[in-house]
């Protein structure tokens, strides 16, 4: 058996004594031998596409380290809480790109993007964080711009909202909505009164850069922030 003009395997039969071969018996040969030539090609394939997922995560990790070096030296004179937050962003990007890598980039699970993106926001209290939905999948181009925006409303959350008192919840819940979408609602519960902002920060604009043609709700209740974002459904 040949691949491409080299020899990949071979297939052989064994008979005791002189045998003559049916058409059937050749024709079951070949058969057997196409199966196991196909099977061959196919782990190499796939040996072939795990290794550039290894190349392209291993380039990823070390061009976010790159960018992160550069940010550090570059913003060392602007306020610390300005430069942490950006380099902080930046992690948040490296989470969602491992995460693709791991699930061989075009789909994501909902649940590991929601638990990577609060990550750096949990702590030894239990029950800060309440996640729940159904196992979901969203397509790769989704993935990203949600951790993102995930990121920015557990940051602003540990500022202003549910996370910066000692007694605040986020509760984190998915399901299938019409149109064959995600909807994702997160919602602060316990935290100080909240009430909308005069001018819009960095998290608002990427929200509604990302999610802004109808599908985002931003409601800025007094008792905690409300955010619904619809994404497509990975099927």
């Amino acid at each position: 058996m040949t691949a491409n003009g080299q020899l990949v395997g071979k297939f052989m039969t064994y008979y005791g004594s002189t045998h003559e071969f049916t058409t059937t018996e050749i024709e079951l040969g070949v058969t057997i031998a196409r199966q196991l030539g196909f099977a061959i090609e196919r782990r190499r394939a796939e040996d072939a596409r795990q290794l550039l997922l290894d190349e392209s995560q291993h380039r990823i990790k070390n061009t976010l380290a790159t960018v992160q070096a550069m940010v550090g030296l570059t913003l060392r004179r602007c306020p610390a809480e300005e430069r942490e937050a950006f380099i902080a962003r930046l992690r948040a990007l490296n989470e969602a790109h491992d995460l693709l890598t791991r699930q061989n980039w075009h789909r994501a699970q909902i649940k590991d993007v929601v638990s990577r993106a609060v990550k750096p926001f949990e702590t030894a209290q239990e029950g800060r964080f309440v996640v729940e939905g159904p196992p979901l999948w969203v397509p790769a181009q989704s993935s990203l711009p949600l951790t993102m925006c995930l990121h920015e409303l557990a940051t602003n959350a540990a500022k202003y909202g549910a996370l910066s008192k000692g007694t605040g919840r986020v509760h984190i819940a998915w399901d299938v909505a019409d149109g064959g979408k995600v909807k994702l609602v997160w919602r602060e519960t316990g935290g100080p009164p909240v009430s909308r902002p005069t001018s819009k920060g960095f998290g608002s604009r990427l929200i509604d850069a990302t999610f802004g043609d109808g599908e985002t709700c931003l409601d800025f209740r007094a008792d905690g922030l409300r955010c619904s974002l619809e994404l497509p459904l990975h099927d």
